[in-house]
């Protein structure tokens, strides 16, 4: 019964809005018409759209992937000490939202002018503003995921294959020849998957001033207050998403929701003369991706004092987007273990559907969504709750609950489904079982997914920007209000809180997690005995 609330929960929130967009954008006082849909593809400034979106997802993938995959081939297939500290130093930019990378950018000529390259300065503040400096951007801020996509596949490969075949063909072409395939589609999954999102992204092609589809979206609805062409310049990117969600579950199998290392030890390693190339690689990305930008914010910031202004100017906003981001992390926490147990449980034909469904949810821009609760919510009877702050918390869980589904199913395939049936057989009920055994058994995969969303919640923009209370702003809102009415010291100050709030506990529970256990003194007296 729990599953079943859940579903319907889910349906309600994130699913009906979308699809009552496409009811409403096609009724008319006349009855039924395409209206909106005519000129879709037809009109120049459609082209326009078309053409600048596809270039930015298809530029920004492919620059993610040729830094993502070598970089995720030098964390699985090498000898490299504190691999954990790598790995996550390497998934920061994935945490960091694209539009503060943004704006550091556009500090960063700054930066050069300081260090006396003055024509280059110049040059990076007209390139920051086009087309390419959104491609770098997005492409800097998405290169983690096909980095783990590929690692978790190079862990799942056999080793006794790849030790058979270097025995009689040497490194090189085992890897061309037995590696690469195998690891292959999970590659092109996470470049379809950094596509979408690419595709779907806001805030930098706003800040940035590139025109997408993204935008249009949100300009034909905020601006002109024109609710079918909002839902008709949507209307590509629904269809592109939904076709690309399902080749990602086609090329992933199963493998969607489990990323089980192979049975047979670690990882075949490569000769340790790769170790150094994976290491420069790496200390570039890092330099150009965390510490290059971070360094264009605090030398903005032009002393102590007003970090401190600029932060407790901003103590509602702050206030604001934590405890937002905190209740949507909780309730998407919750409604996706609901969610992922019965994805990972069941034996349903067509749930290999829901995949397809959550990664296309999750992909959506947040506008849409926003656009759909606006319209099924904005109702007479309703708007008492729609001028609150639970509309925006219905707006962000249901934006990231269907991610929390995805990992959160994952976590509940590993667990063996053989202790939940010994308790059954006991006679323990369900829901005992799930919270006895399940939640129990996951508290670490809560934990993490926790934080991811809370992370992600922390710095959305599109889903607030639309359902945000009249007189009410978040974090990321007065970061985008001071862009043009506040001096670049302030700006960069927010940005900076912001960064900080993101990594510095991030780093601190990591360092927990990764820090040698040492053994107690009854451990050392059984090994000496």
């Amino acid at each position: 019964m729990a599953l079943i609330v859940a579903g319907v929960l889910f349906v309600g929130i994130a699913v009906l809005p979308v699809g009552l967009m496409f009811v409403e954008s096609l009724r008319t006082p006349q009855g039924v018409s395409l209206a909106n849909y005519s000129s879709l593809l037809t009109g120049s400034r459609q082209r326009v759209l078309l053409t600048n979106s596809f270039l930015l997802a298809l530029s920004s993938s492919t620059l993610a992937i040729l830094l993502g995959a070598p970089l995720g081939f030098f964390l699985a297939k090498t000898k490299l000490g504190l691999r954990p500290w790598w790995r996550l130093l390497l998934m920061t930019p994935l945490l960091i939202p694209p539009y503060i990378l943004g704006i550091s950018w556009m500090f960063s000529t700054d930066m050069l002018r300081l260090l006396g390259w003055g024509n280059w300065a110049g040059l990076l503040a007209t390139w920051t503003f086009s087309l390419p400096g959104a491609v770098v951007i997005l492409s800097l801020c998405y290169y983690p995921i096909p980095m783990l996509v590929t690692e978790a596949a190079l862990n799942r490969v056999g080793v006794r294959l790849e030790e058979a075949a270097w025995l009689v063909a040497g490194w090189k072409r085992t890897l061309w020849s037995v590696t690469l395939p195998l690891v292959h589609p999970s590659v092109a999954a996470g470049f379809l998957l950094v596509f979408i999102l690419s595709l779907a992204e806001f805030s930098v092609p706003a800040l940035l001033r590139v025109r997408v589809f993204a935008t249009e979206i949100y300009t034909q609805f905020a601006a002109f207050y024109d609710f079918g062409a909002a839902t008709a310049a949507a209307s590509p990117l629904l269809v592109v998403i939904l076709i690309i969600a399902f080749l990602i579950r086609w090329l992933l199998g199963e493998r969607i929701v489990s990323s089980r290392r192979s049975l047979n030890s670690s990882p075949l390693m490569t000769p340790s003369s790769w170790l150094p190339f994976g290491k420069l690689l790496s200390v570039a990305v890092l330099m150009v991706g965390i510490l290059l930008p971070i360094a264009s914010l605090a030398m903005k910031v032009d002393r102590p004092m007003t970090l401190w202004r600029s932060t407790d100017n901003s103590t509602a906003e702050i206030g604001s987007s934590l405890a937002l981001s905190a209740t949507a992390a909780v309730l998407a926490v919750g409604l996706g273990l609901f969610l992922g147990y019965w994805r990972a449980r069941t034996n349903v034909r067509w749930k290999r559907v829901a995949d397809a469904v959550w990664i296309s949810l999750f992909a959506l821009p947040g506008t849409v969504l926003g656009i759909g609760l606006v319209r099924l919510w904005n109702e007479p009877g309703l708007m008492s709750f729609y001028g609150t702050w639970g509309i925006v918390i219905i707006g962000l869980v249901a934006r990231f609950t269907p991610m929390a589904a995805l990992l959160l199913a994952e976590n509940v395939r590993q667990l063996s489904v053989s202790w939940e049936e010994a308790a059954l057989v006991h006679g323990a009920e369900w829901w005992q079982t799930f919270g006895g055994i399940v939640i129990p058994n996951l508290k670490k995969g809560l934990w993490a997914v926790g934080f991811l969303i809370f992370v992600l919640a922390f710095g959305e923009v599109a889903i607030t920007i639309l359902l945000i209370p009249p007189g009410r702003s978040t974090l990321p809102l007065k970061i985008f209000a001071t862009i043009a009415n506040s001096p670049d010291s302030v700006l960069a100050s927010l940005c900076l809180f912001q960064t900080t709030v993101i990594l510095f506990p991030l780093f601190v529970a990591s360092g927990m997690i990764f820090r040698p256990r040492r053994p107690s003194a009854k451990e050392v007296r059984g090994l000496c005995l």
